[in-house]
């Protein structure tokens, strides 16, 4: 009776250990750096992104856990799997799968009342009479604008950016537009009118989801993915995630054009 029950006990620890390691084998982690509305730890949802990922994670069966951590941290590891814009990341790191999920669109931002009148930028020469800030990790030729007489201020978060710009310290920001306009409505709310942009032309570039190249199955987990994603760009989920952030029918232009774009050339270098 006693062998009975040891043996009855030792199979119930070797299920439970094969039910905990099937959990684990049903979760993907991803590193992501904090930049509301995009990425938000504080966010139920994870932000805009992460609830896109968090849909397609749920259609392809598998849990996605975001940790948030500084931008130029999440660059300079080289294991992990990346939530962002793949340009940051693929200097350092090869993916098995880059897939972009949704796009941005940066501008040059400045505090109106710093200003003697309001600021004209043609090109980026332009910016040599100003003082410029941006987020560390973001420009990776920044030697290269130095010899032009251009320099920036490197700030570690947006929140950061955003008060060093409205207390005179930089005369302008480059920033993605829907992080800025979200940091603007939390902080200074009642100053929106005095913080005014400059597009940045052809600025748009894709943020994407990579899983590295050492994640079990990855290649296969991502045709998954892009499978889901392509579900619900058709049933219409897609868009009524996006218009809760953007409002209804204020997407930018060309937005399915340019992420299908994204996504073909990105599943061009995974397969060079």
């Amino acid at each position: 009776m006693r062998k009975q029950s040891t043996f009855c006990a030792a199979a119930i620890l070797v299920m439970l250990a094969f039910n905990l390691h099937s959990i684990q084998a049903e979760t993907i982690k991803f590193g992501a750096n904090e930049s509301p509305p995009y990425w938000s730890e504080n966010d139920p949802h994870s932000g805009m992104c992460g609830e896109i990922l968090h849909l397609l994670s749920q259609i392809v069966g598998i849990e996605a856990n975001i940790v948030f951590e500084p931008l130029q941290r999440l660059i300079n590891d080289k294991n992990n799997n990346d939530l962002g814009d793949p340009s940051f990341y693929i200097k350092n790191q090869d993916f098995a799968v880059i897939i972009p999920i949704a796009l941005q669109h940066s501008s040059f931002h400045y505090y109106l009342p710093n200003q003697k009148s309001a600021i004209r930028i043609e090109n980026w020469e332009g910016l040599k009479d100003y003082k410029v800030g941006i987020l560390k990790g973001t420009f990776t030729q920044i030697s290269y604008f130095n010899q032009l007489d251009i320099h920036f201020e490197e700030s570690y978060s947006q929140i950061s950016l955003l008060k060093k710009l409205k207390l005179g310290r930089i005369d302008m920001a480059i920033d993605l537009d829907l992080v800025i306009n979200h940091n603007i409505n939390q902080l200074f709310p009642e100053e929106k009118s005095n913080f005014q942009s400059i597009p940045i032309r052809n600025s748009t570039t894709p943020i994407a989801m990579m899983i590295a190249t050492h994640h079990p199955g990855a290649r296969q987990l991502g045709e998954k993915y892009r499978a889901a994603l392509l579900k619900i760009i058709q049933d219409g989920s897609y868009q009524k995630i996006l218009e809760k952030y953007y409002g209804k029918g204020n997407m930018p232009d060309n937005w399915f054009a340019d992420l299908e774009r994204f996504g073909r050339l990105y599943r061009f270098i995974q397969t060079e």
